[in-house]
């Protein structure tokens, strides 16, 4: 089994968040909730985003492997054209922060300069005998490291879905 390179795995993803009354990003529904509860507790809501990966085949010049990641909850085809079209993975800088999704994610934004700045690009490695592809990237809040494991082999033996097994990120110690 092998992974494929001539395409971007998509992941649906989510959670259930809490709210306190008076605290959502949208007036609106502060106003609904406020009018309706008074100012007592809260609600809980569901975000919903996808998470993006993206491997590149070996680096002709170097052999190196390059991987993109993105967690975003635009439309799914914008985040598909600024993933193949528009990263230099040489020249690209790593957000400052890599996760969250209400730091600088717009649900329905299709903005290519906004989603380039969110995409974290890294390096990484497969291990054949196990099905297995470890992606490792440095933002400036930590390395991430990232596992997954590969299933459910075509007639050619590439990979259709890459299972996220584990996901850490470790803090970086500043220079002493």
């Amino acid at each position: 089994l092998r992974p494929r390179c001539d395409g971007v795995y998509v992941g649906e993803c989510g959670f259930r968040r809490w709210v306190r009354l008076g605290h959502h990003m949208d007036m609106r529904k502060n106003a609904e909730a406020l009018a309706c509860k008074g100012s007592r507790g809260g609600t809980g809501e569901w975000v919903s985003y996808r998470r993006y990966v993206r491997l590149l085949p070996p680096d002709p010049k170097d052999g190196s492997l390059w991987a993109m990641v993105l967690q975003d909850p635009c439309p799914r085809d914008a985040a598909l054209k600024v993933l193949i079209e528009s990263i230099d993975v040489r020249t690209h800088t790593n957000p400052a922060k890599s996760e969250g999704i209400s730091e600088g994610a717009v649900p329905n934004s299709s903005d290519v300069n906004r989603l380039r700045k969110r995409i974290c690009v890294g390096h990484y490695t497969f291990a054949p005998e196990e099905g297995r592809v470890e992606i490792r990237y440095v933002a400036t809040d930590g390395e991430y490291r990232l596992t997954m494991s590969l299933s459910h082999g075509g007639t050619r033996i590439f990979a259709d879905r890459l299972t996220w097994e584990h996901y850490e990120m470790a803090e970086l110690t500043p220079p002493s």
